[in-house]
């Protein structure tokens, strides 16, 4: 979309230039804000999955290390 209007842009008249590369310079701008807005949302929901994860994998461990444990015992 940005690409297909600079391709469209004519240099007859400065004037003109200006009034139409503004808005694409505009557009531009509010794409890379909107990048870094899902780049930033993605890098906490990442964050968030990485220490649920930890926490299964703790939990997991002490399960077995509790089951190990119970089998010893019962099996004694």
């Amino acid at each position: 979309m940005l690409h297909e209007a600079l391709e469209n842009i004519s240099v007859k008249n400065h004037k003109s230039l200006r009034n139409v590369v503004k808005p694409l310079i505009d557009l531009h701008y509010q794409i890379i804000l909107g990048s870094e807005n899902i780049e930033n949302l993605f890098s906490y929901i990442a964050l968030m999955q990485l220490l649920c994860n930890t926490l299964i994998i703790c939990c997991i461990g002490f399960l077995i290390i509790v089951f190990i444990n119970l089998d010893t015992i019962l099996g004694a």
